[in-house]
């Protein structure tokens, strides 16, 4: 499914709002690979293409149909208008219609775990794109969570005025591009990583700890105290970004499959596990007894990650 992008794309501005300079990465791994041929299957199936039999698919189209009961467009390509209507950016919506009270839609399917609130200037592009298309002057924008059991949808209610001030003042910032660099949870995502200040300058400060590791920085130093652990981390969590954007787990990878030798690394190949879903799991485990679930299936873990 080929897809026309602008430079700073709706599926852009919730990371430009956090750092004006931020550019998404032009190459495409898997996960992205996945989400588009979940979307083409999807849109496949709702425009009457083909019928689909995965259920995850069946899955996300009824949730589709219980939030939008007439469809005005599905893949649609919209511009999003500007304060003296040019056009600001373009993109395109998984699907936009009205619901069964007639009220205005925009939809979006996401793969993924990233909560609502990282789409929030994404779907407000979209909705003040289709507001001024349709003469509304309120929206529902939903996200449709592909590959969440428990949870059919997310949405907030939006109008065209609130959208308006969210979306122009963005696009003003853009225009001015005056702003520096800002370190935030999406740097893996940018392009620039691997030139930007925010990570070159605390990796040079790194690099140069390793070289006097015995003397600067040690287990001892690092165990002493929460702050010191927090900068160790910070440190390396900035070396991990330079090398995740020079590519260089991918290129040893490609040097393995070509039969070098590259001592201390190997290629590993593990077997793929089947999608557990443990809600219909303890439901039906429900039915046949009352006894407590001779297992604990776990629902959510607790991970480290940067605050920032």
């Amino acid at each position: 499914m080929e897809k026309l992008h602008h430079e700073h794309s709706p599926s852009s501005t919730d990371k430009k709002n956090l750092c004006i300079p931020f550019q998404g990465k032009k190459t495409v791994g898997k996960a992205a690979h996945r989400g588009t041929a979940i979307h083409l299957d999807i849109t496949d199936h709702l425009e009457g293409k083909r019928v689909s039999t995965d259920p995850m698919i069946l899955r996300s189209v009824k949730r589709i149909q219980q939030q939008i009961s007439e469809f005005i467009g599905i893949e649609k390509m919209l511009d999003v208008p500007g304060h003296a209507f040019e056009t600001l950016t373009f993109g395109t919506l998984d699907a936009y219609g009205w619901d069964a009270t007639k009220k205005l839609v925009i939809l979006d399917i996401k793969t993924g775990v990233q909560p609502v609130s990282s789409y929030v200037y994404q779907l407000s592009c979209y909705a003040l794109a289709a507001m001024e298309l349709t003469g509304e002057s309120e929206c529902r924008c939903v996200i449709i969570p592909h590959d969440d059991d428990e949870n059919e949808a997310w949405s907030f209610e939006t109008t065209l005025e609130e959208c308006k001030g969210l979306i122009y003042p963005l696009f003003d910032r853009i225009k001015k591009g005056v702003e520096p660099p800002k370190k935030n949870q999406y740097c893996n995502w940018c392009e620039k990583q691997s030139t930007c200040s925010e990570w070159v300058d605390p990796a040079k400060v790194a690099l140069t700890l390793v070289d006097a590791l015995p003397e600067r920085i040690n287990a001892e130093w690092i165990m002493a105290s929460p702050a010191n652990k927090g900068t160790a981390l910070t440190l390396l969590k900035s070396l991990e970004g330079i090398f995740d954007s020079l590519g260089v787990k991918d290129s040893l990878k490609a040097d393995l499959e070509a039969g070098k030798t590259v001592s201390g690394w190997k290629l590993q190949t593990r077997k793929g596990s089947e999608r557990l879903d443990t809600k219909a799991v303890k439901k039906r485990w429900a039915e046949l007894t009352d006894e407590p679930i001779p297992s604990t299936i776990s629902e959510a873990t607790v991970s480290l990650v940067s605050s920032k």
